[in-house]
């Protein structure tokens, strides 16, 4: 995994709003509640136009397992960036 496995995750306004609030290489925060057949809505923004943030989401995040050697994560990401950088 690049970047800062920990980040600096803020969780605010009740669970409503995740923010990382310093600048560190990409990573992504993971939340352990099963959200199976959940539908999903809200709004995602940038709150700077002079940064080059990545912004997204993971679904389906898995761990590899404790059986075998293999030290596979499984996920799919979907991200956007707001302009070249990092």
């Amino acid at each position: 995994m690049r970047g800062n496995p920990d980040g600096d995750w803020h969780i605010l306004d009740d669970n409503n709003i995740i923010n990382e609030s310093y600048i560190y290489e990409p990573t992504f925060f993971v939340n352990r509640q099963n959200l199976l057949n959940y539908h999903i809505k809200g709004t995602i923004s940038v709150e700077t136009a002079q940064d080059a943030d990545f912004i997204g989401f993971v679904f389906g995040y898995q761990e590899p397992s404790n059986i075998g050697t293999d030290n596979v994560y499984s996920f799919y990401l979907f991200d956007w960036k707001s302009k070249a950088g990092l």
